[in-house]
C-alpha cells in the first residue's frame, strides 16, 4: 500500500541541494497553464492554447557565457484571436532567476517569432542526435497552430519520421518559405514565488523595451487558485517560504 502520495514527496524533498523540483512539478502545471493566465491577465483571449513546453530559445554569445542556465522556454502558448505567442519561465526557487534570463526573454520577444521559428528549423537541420524529436514538435505545431509557421501548403513531415531520406532539405525548403504575419507578437510572463516580484519589477524597470514584452509575473498562490488540492498546498507552501528566505 502507497502510504504518502506524490506531493508528500515533493513537499519534503523540495528542500534538498539538488532536488529539481521544478521539472517534478511540471507534469502537474501543464493542464493549468492557460487558464491561469486567461484569469491573471484578462482580456487575454479565451482561445488561448498551451501549445509547446521546453521550447529553444536563441541567445547570443555573450549571455550563454555569463549565464549558464536553460535555453529554453518552459512554456509557450499561443492565442489566434489576440495574434500573440506568450513565452513562460516557470521557477520555485526565487535564487534561481537571473536578470540575464530576462533578457534572453526579452530579446527573443523584440526579435519575434519568425526569428524564434527559424531558429527552431535550425536547430531541426543541425542537431544529428534529435532531429527527430525536434521534427514531432513541428507536426504538433502545425497541427494545432498552423498559421504560426506561415506556410501555405501541408508539410508532409510524418513520412520523415519513418525514413529520414531528404529531410534536411525538406526542413530549409520549409524554413525558405516561411512569411510570419508582421503584427503577430511575442510577450513572456514569470510563473514564480511571491517572494520574487521586487526583482522582477526591477529587472522590468532596468531594460528598454520590457514595457511592451514582458506582461508580468503569476504567483505560486495565484495559481493554486484553479488547481488540484494537494498541488494547490504545495504552491502555496513554496510561496510561504519564498518570503521567508529574503
Amino acid at each position: 500500500m502507497i502510504k504518502n502520495s506524490v506531493f508528500d514527496y515533493l513537499t519534503i524533498y523540495k528542500n534538498f541541494p539538488t532536488y529539481q523540483l521544478e521539472r517534478r512539478l511540471d507534469a502537474f502545471m501543464l493542464p493549468y497553464i492557460a487558464d491561469s493566465i486567461k484569469d491573471k491577465f484578462n482580456p487575454i483571449e479565451k482561445d488561448l492554447i498551451m501549445l509547446y513546453p521546453e521550447f529553444p530559445l536563441k541567445r547570443d554569445i555573450v549571455s550563454i557565457e555569463l549565464d549558464k542556465h536553460s535555453e529554453y522556454a518552459d512554456y509557450l502558448l499561443y492565442s489566434k484571436k489576440s495574434n500573440t505567442v506568450y513565452l513562460v519561465e516557470f521557477k520555485t526557487d526565487v535564487k534561481s532567476i537571473h536578470e540575464s534570463q530576462f533578457k534572453s526573454y526579452l530579446d527573443n520577444s523584440i526579435s519575434g517569432w519568425e526569428s524564434m521559428i527559424n531558429y527552431y528549423i535550425d536547430k531541426s537541420i543541425n542537431n544529428s542526435k534529435f532531429w527527430k524529436k525536434f521534427v514531432y514538435g513541428l507536426i504538433h505545431i502545425e497541427m494545432k497552430a498552423p498559421n504560426l509557421l506561415g506556410i501555405n501548403e501541408n508539410l508532409n513531415l510524418d513520412k520523415y519520421l519513418i525514413d529520414s531520406k531528404g529531410i534536411h532539405e525538406r526542413l530549409k525548403d520549409i524554413r525558405s518559405k516561411i512569411k510570419i504575419d508582421k503584427n503577430l507578437k511575442v510577450k513572456f510572463l514569470y510563473l514564480a514565488p511571491i517572494g520574487a516580484e521586487s526583482l522582477l519589477k526591477k529587472y522590468k524597470t532596468d531594460n528598454l523595451g520590457s514595457i511592451e514584452h514582458y506582461i508580468g509575473h503569476i504567483t505560486l498562490s495565484e495559481f493554486a487558485k484553479n488547481v488540484t488540492t494537494e498541488l494547490a498546498d504545495l504552491l502555496i507552501l513554496i510561496d510561504k517560504d519564498s518570503l521567508k528566505k529574503q
